[in-house]
Order: structure tokens, then sequence, then C-alpha cells
């Protein structure tokens, strides 16, 4: 088995059930868990330190950073500036590579805190400091109102803070899954950590209970429809707030204002607002955020580990020696196993109300069967390859002169036309040495007249594309036919 299809539990020869009874998060070691630690959640994990040390080293770093902020009210402009720069520069850190969180799904190359984002973090809260929140939860808040700071820097920005707590943390759970650990120093500190096979850095473990899924830039709405509907103590403000918000929704809706332009009308409004800023800060204290669901696994975090019951070893091997043959068989194997399977489906790509699991979590089984089957024939597959214009979900390749190009979507995705008219193209036309692009429509309607014009509108292209259908719906099992 591939280190994309590895988890930790498979690289150190752990049962799966250990990490599920401790309520340990599982990552694979080749990619990121499209997960981020939630702050909000830190105060409610049954692990005391993340609910006790934790909390409170996130408290003392933002009480300094308000503390700084305010002596530095008194001094004259230039002398502002350099204090300024110099508490901005504590925002600055690099992913933690041994976390394996974040939103590379299919690689672990996450982009950390630079300076320049640093800056928009600091001016960002700063405004918002001034302007009377103390609350340490308004970095959460900036998810929702600035562009370009998610919910990925939000909790690169956390482990920086708490990284005592996770080193401590994988130092007690390295020990309870007896995993082999090399001695290291976190400033005064010595840890025993076990190391990443790949990273070479010390490999950090997360429990389920303070982390959460990475949310779309949609949940702007979530978030206020959330506001809205909040039991407040003081009704009279939070109205007159809810009123205000209200309205710019309104006006977005009746302007078809794109996210951007709803996040900057809301800046502007927020910004300005002492009692909006203190209102909305106050929610955010009062709501807890909700940790990702290990037995819903909506993202499908668990196939890794899971699917290996399903697969037959000679299922994977095959006498071809042409690569595009193989590959071309790989698709046969890989469609075939998903649309007639009903178990694999059930257990594995839909939730507990029998509802399909988002493109991530197909995506992603797609991605360790491949690796299974390509590693038994000598190919490589690199997922959410870079090319020209974008990430492509998955390139497959023998060398440099041997490239061939995947992409998945759902018949659930508005934009499954587009994946195959303007993405894959794109991503054909911008990739040297290109044989063959393949794309994977999964169906959950039994839709002919869909898939008629998928096949017309490839035709027409006159690309070299083969399309991959398969049957994504829910069939009754065996038994009950």
């Amino acid at each position: 088995m591939g280190l994309y299809s590895k988890t930790v539990a498979d690289y150190f020869h752990i049962s799966p059930a250990m990490f599920e009874e401790k309520g340990i998060i599982n990552p694979p070691l080749k990619q990121d868990a499209p997960l981020f630690i939630d702050p909000c959640l830190l105060k409610n994990s049954k692990f005391k330190v993340f609910s006790t040390t934790a909390v409170a080293t996130y408290q003392t770093f933002f009480e300094n950073i308000v503390k700084d902020v305010k002596n530095a009210q008194t001094l004259n402009d230039f002398d502002k500036e350099r204090v300024y720069g110099k508490i901005a520069q504590r925002f600055v850190c690099k992913e933690q590579k041994g976390l394996c969180l974040g939103y590379s799904r299919f690689s672990n190359k996450g982009r950390g805190i630079g300076k320049e984002k640093a800056l928009q973090i600091f001016n960002a809260a700063e405004r918002l400091i001034t302007l009377g929140s103390e609350n340490p939860n308004l970095f959460s808040l900036l998810c929702v109102l600035e562009d370009n700071i998610g919910a990925d820097l939000i909790s690169d920005m956390t482990a920086h803070i708490i990284k005592h707590s996770l080193y401590a943390f994988t130092q007690y759970a390295a020990k309870e899954f007896k995993i082999p650990t090399k001695i290291g120093r976190l400033g005064e500190k010595l840890y025993a950590l076990p190391m990443h096979p790949i990273e070479q850095v010390p490999l950090l473990l997360t429990p389920y209970d303070i982390i959460s899924t990475l949310p779309e830039m949609s949940d702007i709405d979530k978030f206020f429809d959330g506001f809205c509907s909040w039991d407040c103590s003081n009704d009279a403000i939070k109205i007159r707030v809810n009123s205000y918000i209200s309205n710019i929704f309104k006006e977005a809706d009746d302007l078809k204002l794109n996210t951007s332009d709803i996040k900057k009308e809301l800046r502007d409004y927020v910004y300005a607002t002492p009692e909006a800023v203190e209102t909305i800060s106050t929610y955010i204290s009062d709501i807890s955020g909700t940790p990702y669901s290990k037995e819903k696994d909506e993202l499908g975090i668990k196939i890794s580990t899971s699917i290996r019951p399903y697969v037959k070893q000679e299922d994977l091997k095959v006498t071809e020696k042409d690569s595009e043959k193989v590959i071309d068989l790989l698709m046969e194997h890989f469609s075939k196993k998903i649309s007639t399977d009903t178990e694999i489906k059930r257990n594995l790509l839909y939730d507990l109300n029998n509802t399909p699991k988002n493109e991530t979590a197909w995506q992603t089984i797609f991605n360790v069967y491949a690796d299974m089957f390509l590693e038994e024939n000598n190919l490589d597959l690199t997922a959410e390859a870079k090319t020209g214009r974008g990430p492509v979900d998955f390139k497959i390749s023998k060398g440099s002169k041997e490239r061939y190009l995947v992409e998945m979507k759902l018949s659930t995705n508005k934009k499954y036309k587009q994946g195959l008219t303007k993405q894959l193209k794109a991503y054909n036309d911008a990739t040297n040495n290109v044989k063959k692009a393949y794309y994977i429509y999964v169906d959950f309607d039994d839709n002919d007249d869909r898939c008629k014009q998928l096949i017309q509108l490839k035709n027409e292209s006159g690309a070299n594309v083969d399309i991959v259908f398969i049957d994504g719906r829910l069939l009754p099992s065996a038994s009950k036919l």
C-alpha cells in the first residue's frame, strides 16, 4: 500500500479502533485532512491540556496583543508604526507540517502565515480592539469579515500559539499507542514525539473534539443566520445591529453582490460601529463550534483505513505493460467497484441519513483506490497536481514524457459540464506530454439526458478524453432485493 493510502495507524501498526476509542484523529500521512483547529472548541475538550492549558495560553496571547495595542495609542505615529510592526510579527508562523490538517486535501503543502498576511490579521484585529473589543474569539470573526483570511489561517495561528499543548498531547498519545519517539526541544521544554516519516518533523496528533470542517465562503450566511436567531441579553442593541446587517444582505441579494462585496459592506459597518463589534464578539463567545463527527465522517477522512476490506489484492494486478491500457483498466475496475458495491457506498460514501457525502469523500476514495492500483503497476499518482491553469484533481505519470489527467465531478455539482468542457480542457492545454484525459462523472439521478449531453460535448470538442460514468445511487442490498 502506497503512502497516499497509509494513515498514522497503518504506518505504526496500530489498530485504527484504538484511535477511535481514544477520540484521536488517525490522519493520512501524505495529505492534509480538510479540517482545522477551531479555537472556539478548545474550552470544551475532554483533554485538560486543551480545555485548561491551551485556553489559558490562547487567552494570554490575545491579552498581550490588546495591552500592547492600547499602550501604543499614546505614541507618536512613527513609534506607533514601529511597535505595530513588532506586534504583527507575532502572527507570522509556518504551517505545522506534522499536523496533517488544512486545505491541501491531497498533499501536505500548506501555507502558514507570512508577513503580509500577518499584517492583514493584525490590522483587522487592531481596528476591532480600538473599537473596544477584548474578546479573543474576534480572530474567528476575521474569517467572516476579511477576504483571504480563512479558517485554515486561523487554525495555523492557533496551532502556533498552543504549540506546547499540541506537543504535550502528542507525547501522551504516543505513549498510549506505544509509538516510537525521539526527544526534541521546543523552547526550554523537552518532548518525546514520533517523527513524520515523510517530512522528518514531529508528527502531531489531535483529538476530534477540537477540530472542525473547513467552512466554505458561503458560511458567512450561516454565521449571520445564527446571529439573527441568537438569544441575546441586550435585545435592544442586538435588534439595531441585526436590522442593519439584515439590510446589507437584502441589498446584496437585490444587487446580486458576490461574497467579497458583501464582506466589504459588513466590514465598513462593523469596523465603524462599537456596539456591533461588542455584540458580535459576545455572540462568538456564546456559540460553541461543532466538532467534526467521526461517526458521520462526511469528508471521508477514514476511507484510507476502511477501504481495504473491500478490495481484493488480485483486483489490483494486471498483466498489461502499456501505461494507457493500465489506466483504462483502473477506470474500468474503479467504475465497476463503486457502481455495483452497495456496501462500500453505504459504509464509506453515504452519511447516516443515506445522503451522498460531499465531493471530497468521493475524490478521496478514488485517490486511495488508484494509489493502491497504480503502485502495483509502477505508475505515479499526484493529487491536486499543479498546471499552468490551476490544480487538476489527479495526474498519473510515467516519468515526464507520459502524463494522464483525471477530473471528477458529482451530478450534484452545478458545474459538472464546465468540469469537462472548461476545467479539464484548460488543464490539458497547460500540461506537457498529456497522452489522454479522463473525466469521472458520478451520477445520482440515473439521468440519461445528462450523460448523453456529456458525450455530445466531448464529441464536439474533439478532445482525447474518456468519460467514466459511475452509478452513485445507493441501491438496495442483495438481501432486500
